[in-house]
C-alpha cells in the first residue's frame, strides 16, 4: 500500500521525495486507511517503499505490489485523470472487504481496475469478480506480464487464461501499449486465436475501450476456414502425441485422430472444457459415433454420463453451455436431430483418408453452417 494514516492525516508516499522518505521512515504511528491497524514503511531494491501491516489485515488487496504492478496502476491512473476522469488508488470498499487498484465513475457507472501479473486460483479469481458485482460495479481486469505472439494465434501467461469469461486486456507497460482481444477461441488452455487490436495507451479513450468488448460480430466463413485448415495442418500431430487415449480408440476403428470428420472442428466460443476444444469436440463425436447405432436416441445426461464412465472427463456447470452449443453444430450438421430433450443420431459424419478431402469438406460444409445461421 502507498498511503496510510498518521495523527489523522493522509501520507502518501507518492509525493515523497527521497529525503523526507528517510525521515518517515524514522517514525511510527501510521495506521491502515481501511482496517485501522498499525503500519510501517517498507522499501528495497526491487520494490517502492510502501506500508505494510504489523499484522494482516482484513481488507483483501492490501499485500505488497511488485515495481511493474505499481507504474502499471500509476499509468493507468494518470491515463484516466488525462480524460478529465477522477480516479482513486488503492479504493477500500467496507462492505465487502477489499482495496480495488482502481476506481472511479464515468457515464453514472462504477468501475475498478484490477491489475494482475501474479498467479492466483480461478477460484479466488471468481471470487474477486462476484463481490465487486455484488455492488454493481463493473469490474475490468488488465493483465501484465508475458504475451506471446504466435503467427495467427497467443500463448497466455497462467492468470490471463483464468479470464475466459471477460474482457481480455493486456497492458505492456515498458511500451505503454494496451491490447485488447475479441472474438476469442480457446485453441487450447494457453492458446487462443482472438482479433486483436494494439493501441498507444496516449491515443486510447476509455470510450474506445469499452465499445471494442461490445462488439459481437461474427467471423466470416473464409476465416474459420482459415483456423482450420491452418489447425487442422500444423496443431493435429500436437494433440495426437499428448491424447494417446482418443488415438488408441480411434486406431482401434482405423480412424485417423488428424482426418477426423469436418464437424469435429468447428470451435465453439468462450469457456472451455480445460482440454483443446477441438480434442473434446473428438471425444464427444466419437461417443456418438461408437456408442450409438443410427436411428438411437440419448439425452444430454446420456452423453455427460458417457463422457465420465469411458474417458473421465467431467462436465462442469459452465462448461456444459459450450457441450450444448457444440451439439447444436452438430444439429445443423445433420448428424444429430434434437426434439423433447431427445438427441437422434441420425446420420453418420463421413470418414477420409486425405487431407485434401476434409479440407474441402471443411470448406463446403463452412459454407452452410453460415449461409443458415444468417
Amino acid at each position: 500500500m502507498i498511503k496510510a494514516m498518521k495523527n489523522q492525516l493522509l501520507v502518501d508516499l507518492r509525493t515523497c521525495s527521497a529525503q523526507e522518505l528517510k525521515v518517515l521512515k524514522q517514525e511510527q504511528d501510521y495506521f491502515c486507511v481501511y482496517c485501522k491497524k498499525p503500519m510501517y514503511i517498507k522499501s528495497g531494491p526491487k520494490r517502492k517503499a510502501h506500508f505494510a501491516h504489523v499484522t494482516s489485515c482484513e481488507f483483501l488487496g492490501s499485500e505488497p505490489e511488485s515495481e511493474a504492478h505499481y507504474q502499471a496502476k500509476k499509468m493507468l491512473a494518470q491515463w484516466l485523470q488525462e480524460q478529465g476522469i477522477q480516479v482513486e488508488m488503492e479504493y477500500g470498499f467496507s462492505k465487502i472487504k477489499r482495496i480495488a487498484d482502481l476506481y472511479f465513475v464515468w457515464d453514472t457507472k462504477q468501475y475498478v481496475i484490477e491489475i494482475q501479473k501474479s498467479s492466483l486460483s480461478g477460484q479466488v479469481f471468481q471470487q474477486r469478480t462476484q463481490d465487486y458485482e455484488s455492488l454493481n460495479i463493473t469490474i475490468l481486469w488488465v493483465f501484465i506480464g508475458e504475451l506471446a505472439e504466435k503467427r495467427q494465434t497467443f500463448i497466455l501467461n497462467s492468470v490471463m487464461t483464468l479470464n475466459q469469461e471477460f474482457p481480455l486486456i493486456y497492458l505492456n507497460v515498458d511500451a505503454k501499449k494496451l491490447w485488447r482481444f475479441d472474438q476469442i477461441i480457446w485453441i487450447s488452455t494457453k492458446e487462443i486465436y482472438a482479433r486483436s487490436q494494439i493501441d498507444q495507451l496516449e491515443n486510447l479513450r476509455f470510450s474506445q475501450l469499452l465499445v471494442f468488448n461490445q462488439q459481437t460480430d461474427m467471423k466470416t466463413s473464409e476465416t474459420w476456414f482459415e483456423i482450420k485448415a491452418e489447425f487442422r495442418q500444423r496443431r493435429w500431430q500436437a494433440y495426437m502425441k499428448q491424447e494417446r487415449a482418443l488415438c488408441q480408440i480411434c486406431n482401434k476403428y482405423g480412424i485417423n485422430l488428424a482426418l477426423l470428420p469436418a464437424e469435429v472442428g468447428w470451435p465453439v466460443t468462450g469457456k472451455g472444457f480445460g482440454k483443446a476444444l477441438f480434442i473434446w469436440q473428438a471425444y464427444i463425436l466419437m461417443i456418438i459415433v461408437l456408442s450409438y447405432q443410427v436411428g438411437d436416441s440419448f439425452t444430454l445426461q446420456d452423453l455427460i454420463k458417457k463422457l465420465k464412465t469411458y474417458y473421465g472427463l467431467a462436465v462442469t456447470s459452465k462448461s456444459l453451455l459450450q457441450l450444448k452449443d457444440y451439439l447444436k453444430i452438430l444439429v445443423n450438421f445433420r448428424i444429430l436431430i434434437y426434439e423433447y430433450s431427445y438427441y437422434e443420431y441420425k446420420k453418420k459424419p463421413s470418414f477420409y483418408g486425405r487431407l485434401e478431402q476434409v479440407l474441402s469438406d471443411d470448406y463446403q460444409l463452412g459454407l452452410q453452417f453460415f449461409q443458415e445461421g444468417e
